[in-house]
C-alpha cells in the first residue's frame, strides 16, 4: 500500500500504525495549516477589502484621485496584505499558545507592551511652562492660552482615536468571525493580540498617508510602487521646490 493510498484508508489508527505517529502528526498539521491558508485567510482578505477601500477614501480623500491601473493594483494589494498580515499573525499567536509558548520568556518587553497597547491613551496635557509667554501677558491670559492649547490637544487626540476606532470596528469583528477560536486566547497572549492589531493599523495608516502625500505633491501615481528610498527622495525634492 502506497502512502497516497494510506491517506484514504478508512481506519485512522491503522494509518498511524503503518506510517508512524510522527508522520501522521505532521500530515494532520499540514491539513490544519492548508485549511487556514486557503480558507480563513483568503476569506478574511476578501471580506475586509471593500471596507478597507471605503475607509481609505473616507479618511484619505485625496487618494480618490488615483486612476493609474498600476497604482490602483498596488493600493488593492496594500489592503489585502494588511488583512493577510493581521490574520496570519493572530493565527500564529493561537498556534504558539496551544504549543505552550512562554510569552514572558520570549518577549522581555511584555510589560512595556501591556502598558502601551492595553491601556487607553490619554490626550497630552501641557502646563503654563510650555506655552509662549509674551512680556505683557497677565496670569489670566497665560492660563487661557494653556486651556486653549490643551483643548486643541484633546480635540486632536479624539480625532486620531476616531480614525483608529473605525479601522478596529471594521477589522476586529470579521477577524473573530473568520478565526472563531481567537476568543479563546488566554493571559499574556491577549497582549500579543493587542500589539498585532495596533501595528497592523499603524502600517495601514502610514501607507495610506503616503498615498495621499503622493497626490498632494503631484508625484507620479505609480511612484507608490517604488521602493521607499526612491519615493522619499522624490518627495524631498518636491518639498524643496515648493519652499522656494
Amino acid at each position: 500500500m502506497s502512502r497516497t493510498e494510506l491517506l484514504f484508508h478508512s481506519d485512522p489508527k491503522e494509518v498511524q500504525r503503518l506510517l508512524g505517529f510522527e508522520f501522521t502528526d505532521k500530515l494532520a498539521w499540514f491539513f490544519h495549516f492548508q485549511e487556514f491558508f486557503t480558507g480563513a485567510r483568503q476569506d478574511y482578505m476578501d471580506a475586509t477589502l471593500p471596507g478597507l477601500q471605503a475607509l481609505q477614501l473616507e479618511q484619505y480623500p485625496l487618494t480618490a484621485a488615483f486612476t493609474d491601473p498600476v497604482a490602483l493594483a498596488c493600493i488593492k494589494e496594500i489592503h489585502e496584505m494588511n488583512a493577510n498580515g493581521l490574520i496570519w499573525e493572530c493565527w500564529g499567536i493561537m498556534e504558539n499558545m496551544h504549543k505552550g509558548m512562554d510569552v514572558r520568556a520570549k518577549y522581555p518587553k511584555l510589560e512595556q507592551w501591556r502598558a502601551f497597547y492595553c491601556t487607553p491613551q490619554e490626550p497630552r496635557v501641557i502646563g503654563r511652562d510650555m506655552v509662549h509667554i509674551l512680556p505683557n501677558d497677565t496670569e489670566e491670559t497665560i492660563l487661557q492660552r494653556v486651556a486653549e492649547e490643551n483643548a486643541q490637544l484633546r480635540k486632536s487626540h479624539e480625532e486620531r482615536k476616531k480614525l483608529m476606532d473605525a479601522y478596529y470596528d471594521l477589522m476586529q469583528p470579521l477577524l473573530f468571525q473568520h478565526l472563531p477560536t481567537l476568543d479563546q486566547l488566554e493571559g499574556d497572549h491577549w497582549v500579543l493580540y493587542a500589539v498585532t492589531i495596533r501595528d497592523a493599523y499603524e502600517e495601514w495608516k502610514s501607507l495610506c498617508g503616503e498615498m495621499e502625500t503622493t497626490i498632494e505633491y503631484g508625484m507620479p501615481q505609480e511612484s507608490i510602487t517604488w521602493n521607499h528610498a526612491d519615493w522619499y527622495a522624490l518627495l524631498s525634492k518636491k518639498m524643496r521646490t515648493q519652499l522656494r
